[in-house]
Formats: C-alpha cells, structure tokens, sequence
C-alpha cells in the first residue's frame, strides 16, 4: 500500500520489477506516487489487481495482468504507455468520483469489458488501443463521462463503446473496426438540453502544478462540460451488426464514416435524438438509416450510397429531416416511409436506385423541398393507403412513372418538374384529390397526367409537353378542376377523356400539328365542361383543323 508520495522505478528497465499476488488486490494506492516500469499482477480475479483510492498517482509504462485497474474515490490517476492484458471483467474500471487520464495504452485480450466508466466517474482517453476484449471496448453507466481521441477499438465482441443511464461520451479521430456486435449503441445519456451544475474547478499552483492538478483543471472544464453523445472524425467499420445503434439519449455525428456494417449502418428508435453533420453511411448490408418508435433524426449533409436495403427508412412515428444531403445506389427504396413516419427533405438528391425514389404507405408523411429524384428503377414518388405529400419545386427524372398518387389524401405539388420518364408523367389514383400548381410534365413514354376513376385532382398553371399518349387522361367519373394548364406535343389527342369522364377545364391551351391527333378526344357519355380553350398550332404549321374529335374508347 502506497500512502505517501512516492517514486518506484524498475532499476532493469520496463516490466523488470513486478509486484504478483494470489488473492486480493496487488497494490493499494492513496497518494500522488509515481510508479515507471512497474508489473502489477494478480491471480484474484474478482477482486483488482491495483487499486487507487485517492490521490494524483502517474503510472508509466506499467503493466497490469490478471486482474482489473480500479479507480475510486476522488482519486486522479493518470496512465501513460501502459498495457493491460489478460484482466478479468474489465481492464480499467474507474467508479465513484474518480478522473482518470489515460495515455498511449493498450488494452489486448481483456476478459470483459476493456474501460468501464460508473456512476460520476470522469475517464480521458488519448492515442489508446483496444484489442479483442471479450466485452465492449468502452462501457459507460451511471452518470460517468469519457472523452476518447485517437483511440483505436478492434475485435470487440461486444460494441466498441456502449453508453447507458445518463452517460455522455465524447469519440474523435478513432477508428472502431471489426468486431462481434454493434460499432457503438447508446440506450441512454445525459441531455444535451440540461447539463446540470457543474462541479467546482480547482484551481493548480502556477508555479509547480502537480500531474493530479493538472489534470484535474482539465477534466473540470471541457469535460464537465460534455452532455449526450459527441462523434467526430470516426471511421466505424465492418460492424457484425449495425455501425451505431442508439435507444435512447442525445447523439451527434459529424464527420464521421459508417461503412461495411453486415446490417443498417446507423439504427435510432426509442425517443433517442440523433443529430448529423457531413456523416457517409456505405455498403449497409440492410438500411443505410432506419428511424423508428418516437426517434427523432436530423441529417445535414449525409451521403448514403451502396447499401443492400433503403437508403433512409422511417417506421412507427419516427420523424427525420434531411438537408443538403445524398441517397445513391440503393437496392430498394431511397427513402422508405411506413407507420405514421414523417421525412422532410430539402435540397437532397435521390438517385440511382433499384426501386422507388421515395415510397410512403399506410399515415406516412413525405415532405421535399428543392430535390432532385432520379435515375429510379421503379416509381420516383410513390404515395399509397393512408400516406400524404407536399412536394415543393423539386425534379423527378429517369424512372418508371414520375409521381403516383394513390391516396385519398390530398397530396401538394408546387413547382415540380417531372420528366423523361419510362410511362406516365404523373398518376392520380381512383379517388385522389391532388392539388397541383406551377408544374412541368415533359417526356413521358405515355400519358403526362393520368386520372383515374372518381378520382378530383385540382391542376393550375401547369405545362405538360411531349408526352407518348394524351396529355391529360382522364377515366370514368373522374371530375378534375383544371386551369391556366398547357399541353403541347403529345402524340394522342391533348386532352382525353375516357368513358363518362369529365371535369372543368378552364383557360387551357392545346398545341396541335396539322397533321396530327385533335386536341380533345371524347369517349361515350364524357362531359367535361370546357371554357375558353384555345387551340394552337405548332410554330410554322399549316392551318388547324376541327378542335374536338369523338371517341367511342372504352375505360
């Protein structure tokens, strides 16, 4: 026992000095010793090896086997080039009030849990290396706080850090790889929103600070600080399950890089709070993102690409937001929408999938604002059941159908443009009732805007060019409202109803060829009502013939 200051150095060098005992703990310390060079061994392993109580101790280039480190009381201990290898349950394990600093270590092949932080425990981490623990690399309970730079966790077979309670925990620069279960999972932490008193900073002498006041200074200060869960500049890689996992608490990300995870590469559920900032998520083996339960997600500048599942998917009533971010190269849906999730997106590209853009069902709510949507294998929009959509001045390209509204609903499409799509431009499904307003629809392998059966979109000052089949179709007992609208270059008739169609067209123009289909067609029984239609010409055309052609075409 070690109960006064105090310095032991191993006369033969690093590891030649060793302090073995068969039961209990092989050192107690209770001053501000300083020990270099020094193996600390024991065969006990449910009790710790060494044991700091109180104090400022430096340990250098120490060794610790068999058993646990364990910090307690107010002590403040730093640990610099040391290796803990072989202990059981934990290699650290720093509890009560403790501040422990710790640098360039290594923790190789412990038998539990490599760094455990409880109950108001305060752990720095810098330049240390976890090696295949039998546990998690870095566990936090309680109300225990660590700040890790530059650490490296690999082979964990449990997550690479685990935070729990009211726990807050600050990465940056470190590396997670590999390893049995999740990158890191937060079930809980303190709240970013009410950091709670601070502890008092004492104050280290100017003229000969010892290492304990030192460090104490610091960990009063940006420590202290440190509230939720804080991310940055990490590479979380090759997780066996997904990259980050977080069930509760408050979490950050910034910069940070989610890759190669065997499941989604960032899962939130629970009532957690995720904020990110600049993140990448790639090569998910399922979702890149999945929000569910009542979780809250807002991404600003997210990169998702190459993952097996959906790029963004929200379930339950979750709620995401999406800024000035990337979903590319996905094998189902970009963003997937279900339950009574709600995503608003602005200024985010879509493209590159394999199924739709983006798919809301059942009472989910689908918000985009200045996006681009496409190169979709399947539908760019896809709205069905009980789902809703307000789509503001975004593109919509390259895929199967541009839009399809099937809802009951009454989805919003303001100053959206769709084009060079495989079918129809856009779809109203039977009993829809859109509104849509300053659009473009424009080269479609079919029809620009289909309605159908029963159903009352409301269509204003929109423009619909060169499309495959009739501009605006319109089905039987559908009656929509549609004015100040264009349509020009269609190969069928501009305007055409089906069987018992009709509606009010008021203040539209029809551009025709000579030579080509009328600019209204009309099936048995149709009675639209027409008002102030003008029929125009192509530019340099010969003269127009009649403006409305008969049809005895069945829906």
């Amino acid at each position: 026992m070690l109960e006064r200051p105090v310095t032991l150095v191993a006369a033969g060098g690093p590891g030649s000095v060793r302090i073995v005992t068969e039961r209990g703990p092989a050192l107690v310390v209770r001053a501000g010793a300083l020990l270099r060079g020094i193996v600390v061994e024991s065969a006990d392993q449910q009790r710790p090896a060494l044991v700091v109580e109180s104090g400022s101790p430096v340990f250098e280039q120490c060794e610790f086997l068999g058993a646990r480190a364990e910090t307690a009381g107010g002590s403040t201990p730093i640990f610099r080039r040391c290796a803990f290898r072989r202990t059981a349950l934990a290699g650290l394990y720093a509890r009560e009030r403790s501040t422990v600093r710790i640098e360039h270590c290594e923790f190789e092949a412990i038998h539990g849990h490599a760094l455990v932080g409880a109950d108001s425990a305060m752990l720095e981490v810098h330049e240390s290396l976890v090696r295949d623990p039998a546990g998690a690399g870095l566990r936090l309970l309680g109300e225990a706080r660590a700040d890790v730079r530059d650490g490296t966790f690999t082979g964990c077979q449990d997550p690479g850090a685990v935070v729990a309670d009211a726990g807050a925990l600050r990465m940056v620069g470190c590396r997670i790889a590999g390893g049995a279960a999740e990158g890191i999972r937060v079930d809980g932490s303190s709240s970013t929103r009410s950091p709670g008193p601070r502890r008092p900073a004492p104050v280290a002498d100017p003229e000969a600070p010892t290492p304990g006041q030192i460090l104490n200074t610091l960990s009063h200060g940006p420590l202290s600080d440190l509230h939720g869960v804080v991310i940055e500049d990490c590479d979380i890689a090759d997780a066996a399950l997904e990259a980050v996992v977080v069930g509760g608490g408050e979490v950050r990300l910034d910069r940070t890089r989610l890759t190669g995870a065997r499941r989604a590469g960032l899962l939130v559920g629970g009532s957690a709070r995720v904020e990110l900032h600049d993140c990448a998520v790639a090569g998910a083996g399922d979702s890149g993102v999945l929000v569910r339960g009542t979780a809250r997600l807002r991404a600003s500048e997210l990169d998702v690409v190459g993952c097996a599942g959906h790029g963004v998917a929200g379930a339950e009533h979750a709620e995401i937001e999406l800024v000035d971010s990337r979903l590319t190269d996905t094998s189902k849906t970009a963003i997937n929408l279900i339950g009574q999730a709600i995503v608003r997106a602005t200024r985010t590209v879509l493209r590159e999938t394999r199924g739709h853009g983006v798919h809301a069902r059942e009472h989910a709510i689908a918000e985009l604002t200045e996006c681009s949507v496409e190169s979709c294998a399947r539908d760019a929009v896809r709205v069905e059941g009980a789902a809703d959509a307000v789509l503001r001045d975004s593109e919509f390209a390259r895929s199967r159908i541009g839009i399809v509204l099937a809802t009951r609903h009454h989805p919003v499409l303001r100053g959206c443009r769709v084009r060079e799509t495989e079918r129809t431009g856009v779809v109203v499904g039977p009993g829809g009732m859109p509104t849509l307003s300053g659009c473009t629809v424009t080269d479609t392998g079919a029809g620009g805007i289909f309605l159908d059966h029963g159903s009352a979109a409301q269509i204003e000052d929109c423009r619909i060019e060169r499309t495959g089949d009739g501009g605006i179709v319109v089905a039987a007992q559908a009656t929509p409202t549609v004015r100040g609208t264009v349509v020009t270059g269609s190969r069928e008739a501009g305007l055409r109803f089906f069987n018992g169609a009709g509606g009010v067209f008021e203040d539209c123009r029809v551009v025709v060829r000579y030579d080509g289909p009328p600019a209204v067609q009309l099936g048995e029984n149709a009675t639209p009502v027409l008002r102030d239609l003008r029929e125009e010409l192509e530019e340099g055309d010969a003269p127009v013939e009649p403006l409305l052609a008969a049809s005895a075409e069945g829906s």
